[in-house]
Order: C-alpha cells, then sequence, then structure tokens
C-alpha cells in the first residue's frame, strides 16, 4: 500500500523509495523481499535505495524486474542512504522511507534534520 500512494501522489519532482531491511519475516525473509522489489519496478518509482543486508534481495528483485542499475542503490546503513538522497534528490522530489523498526531507517531522516556522521 505505501508504494501505491507514492505512485499515486503529484510530484514535479522524482519519487525515491529508500527500502530497509524486513528483519521479522523469518525464512520467507529473501524471497518476500524479492517481491516487494519487483512491486516497485512495476510502479512509477524513479529511484530505489536499499539499506541493510536483507533490502539487498528489494534491489535484486526491481533489478530482475527491469529496473534499471542507474535507478538503483545500495547502502550499508541509514546514514549512507541519507547521502545517496543528498546527492540525487532535489526540493520536488518525493521520499518514501519504508523498512522495519530494527533497519533504524528514522536515521535517514535525523541526517537531515540533526546531524549525522557523513
Amino acid at each position: 500500500p505505501a508504494i501505491k500512494v507514492l505512485e499515486g501522489t503529484a510530484a514535479d519532482g522524482k519519487k525515491f523509495v529508500a527500502a530497509g531491511s524486513m528483519l521479522e519475516l523469518g525464512d520467507r525473509a529473501p524471497g518476500l523481499h524479492e517481491k516487494i522489489g519487483q512491486a516497485i519496478a512495476a510502479r512509477d518509482i524513479d529511484i530505489l535505495i536499499t539499506v541493510g543486508r536483507l533490502a539487498e534481495f528489494i534491489a535484486k528483485g526491481a533489478l530482475a524486474a527491469g529496473m534499471g542499475r542507474d535507478r538503483v542503490f545500495r547502502a550499508e546503513n541509514s546514514e549512507a542512504a541519507a547521502g545517496v538522497i543528498r546527492d540525487l534528490a532535489g526540493p520536488s522530489d518525493v521520499i518514501l522511507i519504508k523498512g522495519s523498526r530494527a533497519a533504524k531507517m528514522e536515521g535517514i531522516i535525523e541526517c537531515f534534520t540533526m546531524s549525522c556522521s557523513r
């Protein structure tokens, strides 16, 4: 649903998804992460940034579904993801940040509202 909301949001700029690992999915996690990547690739989303080890499967799914390599970025943690956003995003862009609490995705926002090591 969150991806559908982003897709339907009017934006003068690009649409970003910063997707973090979902650590509570157990043995099914890799396949479910890949399905999310496929869903992102099928939507009107310009940039995908994955955060964390399991989120690598999101990138894998998006690439397998045809999302261009120049539109998929991998970050080790939220600070690195914030750096990618800082480098690519403009004032008219819309960014969806989604992931489990354990992925600490709030760190992306903190890098823009407080401070982070980058």
